[in-house]
């Protein structure tokens, strides 16, 4: 089949395979034979004009950098405190020994607390309208020998609305019964509550102890807080005979603080006992005292 050649070799994109010298002058002028001498030269030049160029170009990387934010040369400047009219220094008068740790303010407690009272106020915590029997040693151990049995100590916990303390009999005989008698409404009512025996260091030896002790605990009941008021004392019966102690008549008594009248017993509460000034150190104890709801430190 006749074939147009001419429109076949406009159509290639690239020259044809064989060589024709009429057909390449004639169709493709701008290409010339292998063996012309002018293009050979002026490819040699271009690949040689390429290579200097590569050679004293460097290589250069195709990502694009962001723009670095431009320095700030600005010229530094120092000013002092009191050219903006402020003091130079700051001066605190420690008022505290450098070997107590500081002592919280009533300023830096309401600001940690922020306003947040304790579940129970000073109005509702029970007090003692006594001092502990056992603050005084001496006059504790002369009541055992004359009337043989004493409360020792007794200790309120508020969270647990329980009073708990201990009492002290003479061992006069081995069979022993001690008991409170506590009243929540002045005596209206009264409950009888057994003390339970606390075994002695003394009793591992085989020696016998001139003391006993005894441990009480009992709840406090919801009609105390309408009369504000606990009374209690102690019952002894040992070898056929019963003995009392009743704080001298006036029995053993736990008010709230907002019932605690002026005549009452103030106690002083301090931080720490070397530094405590307190004149009558036979009244003196540690758990009715000394100020412990901080940090032990």
């Amino acid at each position: 089949m006749p074939v147009d050649i001419e429109m076949v070799l406009s159509a290639s994109p690239s020259p044809p395979l064989f060589r024709h010298n009429t057909l390449m002058n004639f169709g493709y002028p701008h290409y010339a034979p292998r063996n012309d001498r002018s293009y050979l030269d002026t490819k040699r030049n271009s690949f040689n004009s390429c290579r200097r160029h590569h050679i004293s170009t460097p290589a250069r990387s195709i990502l694009i950098d962001k723009e670095q934010t431009e320095i700030n040369h600005s010229k530094k400047k120092v000013w002092f405190a009191d050219d903006k009219g402020m003091a130079l220094t700051h001066v605190r008068v420690m008022t505290e020994p450098s070997d107590c740790p500081p002592r919280w303010t009533d300023d830096f407690i309401e600001k940690v607390t922020k306003g947040i009272r304790d579940r129970l106020s000073l109005d509702d915590s029970w007090e003692p309208l006594f001092l502990q029997p056992a603050s005084d040693y001496l006059a504790f151990r002369t009541k055992l020998e004359k009337e043989c049995v004493s409360l020792e100590n007794v200790i309120v916990k508020e969270e647990d609305d329980v009073v708990t303390g201990t009492i002290k009999v003479k061992n006069i005989s081995f069979d022993k019964e001690v008991s409170i008698r506590v009243t929540f409404d002045q005596w209206a009512s009264q409950t009888d509550i057994p003390a339970i025996y606390v075994p002695s260091p003394l009793e591992q030896e085989g020696a016998a102890a001139p003391y006993d002790t005894f441990s009480f605990t009992f709840a406090i009941e919801r009609k105390a807080r309408k009369c504000q008021q606990i009374e209690l004392c102690v019952r002894y019966k040992c070898g056929g005979s019963e003995y009392w102690d009743n704080n001298r008549g006036t029995n053993y008594k736990l008010v709230t603080g907002k019932n605690k009248t002026d005549d009452s017993v103030r106690h002083r509460k301090f931080v720490d006992a070397l530094t405590a000034n307190f004149t009558d150190w036979a009244e003196f104890a540690s758990w009715n005292n000394l100020i412990t709801e901080g940090p032990y430190w």
